[in-house]
């Protein structure tokens, strides 16, 4: 851990939260442009929490949507997320929340091996659609799936599945329950290598496109990559685009957009012929998803079910990565592929 930046905050400072509760910084995790993450120790009960710093100036404030978001996950006991434990303002600059620690994101995970085995991409593929789930049915959508915004628990709970970062989240549903109608042009949010061509063509999201990340992200999962890796349309690429280095930035998503378009309207065969053949269940029945349909979650847990017993493996397997204690982490994503806000 190293110290943490001048002007935001530093190791053996106390932060009062809303109830005068005291946070004293043990040790720093990360800092972006607007802000930092620390491990502070609650000074009442000896626990733990990491503690989000963001600069309440900034145009882009992603931290209030976070709190709002936990809030409705934890009212519904939502079991796939951080917990909220506090939260306050430093300096009358930096606002802060405290919330749960995690173990490693699956980002990291994934990177370390390449490729899951079939018995862990399968639990991962549960906890991960679980959570997404939850989210859902508290009336968000979560605009970034991708491996970097799930997280494992801490041991001994390494079979835990959290989601992360709400930062692009949206309410798909309004104060009387009725679904938002969609927006002609909603911009793009996300990160292409795992958006939906809906997202990729500034279509306004539905959870269906939540649903298309995730079953991209578990491809990658079984088969340690996706058809689009080696194309043109490489990380690097991505990395150009979101930092504004091409010309037209807009005419290439467009075009990722339309070539997925392309994949999925098919057969599915490129996607699919690494994986499973009940993977291909889950894909027929997302084809026809329009924006408001809610996703057929259970069919997709049944396929992924299905897959344990043609495999001839047991869930209560041991994980790829369970042989191995893993230190704990921030509540953020470590993303390989970069998103744009």
């Amino acid at each position: 851990m190293g110290e943490s930046p001048p002007e935001i905050v530093v190791i053996g400072e106390v932060l009062v939260g809303l109830e005068g509760t005291k946070w004293q910084v043990k040790s720093f995790l990360g800092a972006g442009a607007f802000g930092a993450v620390v491990v502070a120790t609650n000074m009442f009960t000896g626990n733990e929490a990491a503690l989000k710093l963001e600069d309440a100036n900034q145009e882009v404030r992603t931290l209030r949507q976070e709190v709002e978001v936990l809030d409705e996950l934890m009212k519904a006991n939502a079991k796939h997320c951080c917990k909220l434990y506090d939260r306050g303002r430093k300096d009358d600059r930096y606002n802060w929340v405290a919330m749960s620690l995690v173990g490693e994101s699956v980002q990291k995970l994934l990177d370390a091996r390449g490729q899951f085995t079939i018995g862990t991409s399968l639990w991962l593929a549960l906890g991960t659609l679980e959570g997404l789930e939850e989210l859902h049915n508290v009336g968000y959508l979560h605009r970034d799936v991708k491996p970097g915004n799930f997280a494992i628990g801490r041991p001994p709970n390494l079979r835990k599945i959290i989601v992360l970062d709400f930062g692009m989240a949206r309410k798909y549903i309004k104060k009387d329950g009725r679904h938002r109608r969609a927006r002609d042009v909603a911009g793009f949010r996300g990160t292409p290598y795992y958006a939906s061509p809906v997202a990729l063509l500034m279509g306004e999201q539905g959870r269906r496109d939540d649903i298309w990340a995730w079953f991209f992200m578990i491809i990658e999962f079984t088969t340690g990559s996706l058809p689009w890796q080696y194309n043109n349309y490489d990380v690097s690429h991505f990395t150009d685009t979101l930092l504004g280095n091409i010309e037209d930035p807009v005419a290439k998503l467009a075009q990722m957009g339309n070539d997925r378009q392309a994949l999925i309207q098919g057969d599915g065969e490129e996607l699919l012929k690494k994986v499973p053949k009940e993977y291909n269940k889950i894909f027929n029945s997302l084809k026809p998803l329009q924006f408001a349909d809610k996703p057929p979650y259970s069919h997709i847990y049944n396929a992924l079910l299905s897959v344990y017993s043609s495999q001839g493996i047991s869930p209560r397997h041991p994980l790829d990565y369970e042989s191995k204690r893993l230190s704990h982490s921030s509540p953020k994503s470590h993303p390989k592929k970069k998103a744009k806000k």
